[in-house]
């Protein structure tokens, strides 16, 4: 199962890591864990051009976390934008996607 943590203080996206495999099929052939991917890089290359040094961004196999360090109307944007996309996927794959929010 693919895993979203993310942390919220006073309703601001402070971090978010995605973990894990979805499942869905065999790996290689996996579309959930391909929508994923793609959104996760997507998200994480957006942050890196349209808003650089903002965030610390770590991505390895099977992770990608984003710290926010200095925070502003376009990060947000751009944050809620990937958590919409995942949620998406998250209503149609319940069993192969998991989004937890934690409010600080």
């Amino acid at each position: 199962m693919v895993k979203v943590k993310i942390v919220k203080e006073e309703d601001l996206i402070k971090s978010l890591n995605i973990s894990g495999h979805a499942k869905a099929a065999e790996y290689g052939k996996d579309l959930v864990c391909a929508g994923v991917s793609c959104i996760s890089i997507g998200l994480a290359n957006a942050l890196n051009k349209l808003a650089q040094n903002s965030c610390n961004i770590d991505i390895d196999e099977n992770l990608v976390s984003i710290k926010v360090l200095n925070s502003d109307v376009s990060i947000q944007t751009i944050l809620q934008t990937g958590i919409i996309q995942l949620q998406t996927i998250e209503e149609q794959f319940p069993k192969n996607i998991k989004i937890k929010i934690t409010e600080v």
